[in-house]
């Protein structure tokens, strides 16, 4: 579809119309390069040449989307209703109408949740952090299992000599140390010893039969890569171990959290920097972590 020639927005006809003719444009532009990388409409072109009454009717048009973007795709691939995966690739588009989108396309002037009255209610404030929002995921999942455990992992580098470690602990709902450990990799990239410490701590969760795990890792990167390969393959022998364990496991969750909210599992990290042991059990949390575990305690570190 052509943007400026074609008919494509209702009861207005080809948009070129109401372009002057001696403008510098390029009537051939295709529909699709006029949406954002989010998937939104680029209104600050259209708003050049186009009136207010147009714009509207515009935006009242669902931007045009290329199933050759990964990111969307994984939505239909998705197994149950239809109307779960069209939800989902809403939300994957970022066209969720949230307060925050009402705001920015000019449709409501109030940023702020009708739920809780929070100052900004954007699209994953309504799916995870508003109250009403975590209320209604501690009934979901709590009626599956009356415990749940946590697992942090972490990975990190000595800048000056390259040397690297991965790290893992579990505790269960109220804050309680289950395990630990850390493992000296030697040389290697902080992106894959952050995935040395989720695959060394999934094989020691897998041998231990706990089923209900979540999974927690402050490297966005690293969870991005683990979440694509369950819909494209990678080139990462690491990412694909993960993957295939988690896989196996249905109620294991793998989320991403700030690096200050993991600072139990870079305590090891830093252990083991200093006694460069290949692999350490702890059956009892060291004497360091404990400050960050009574702040974990005090904050309520468990995200259900």
């Amino acid at each position: 579809i052509r943007c400026w020639k074609d008919n494509w927005v209702p009861e207005v006809g080809p948009l070129n119309k109401l372009i002057p003719a001696n403008v510098n444009i390029d009537f051939d532009f295709l529909l699709n390069e006029m949406v954002t990388e989010e998937g939104l409409w680029n209104l600050d072109i259209f708003k050049i040449w186009l009136s207010d009454d147009v714009i509207w009717r515009i935006m009242r048009i669902m931007a045009s989307w290329s199933a050759k973007d990964d990111k969307w795709k994984c939505a239909w691939k998705l197994p149950g209703l239809q109307r779960v995966r069209f939800f989902l690739w809403t939300v994957l588009k970022q066209s969720l109408l949230s307060n925050v989108e009402r705001v920015k396309w000019g449709i409501a002037v109030d940023l702020s949740c009708p739920l809780c009255g929070h100052a900004s209610e954007g699209i994953l404030y309504i799916l995870k952090d508003c109250t009403t929002a975590k209320a209604i995921w501690r009934q979901v999942i709590q009626s599956k299992s009356e415990k749940w455990l946590l697992m942090n992992t972490d990975g990190a580098v000595q800048l000056q000599y390259g040397n690297a470690v991965a790290e893992e602990i579990v505790r269960d709902e109220t804050g309680d140390w289950v395990f630990g450990y850390n493992r000296y990799l030697g040389k290697c990239s902080i992106f894959d010893a952050e995935l040395w410490g989720i695959l060394e701590g999934l094989k020691l969760i897998q041998r231990g039969g706990y089923d209900k795990m979540i999974i927690q890792s402050d490297s966005l990167e690293v969870v991005k890569a683990i979440q694509r390969s369950f819909f494209n393959s990678s080139n990462s022998a690491l990412i694909r171990r993960i993957q295939r364990i988690l896989s196996q496991e249905g109620q294991w969750l793998l989320l991403y959290i700030p690096i200050e909210q993991n600072q139990v599992a870079g305590c090891l990290a830093k252990l083991t920097l200093v006694n460069k042991e290949e692999l350490q059990v702890f059956d009892s949390p060291p004497m360091e972590s404990l400050v960050f575990i009574d702040s974990d305690r005090i904050r309520g570190f468990f995200p259900l």
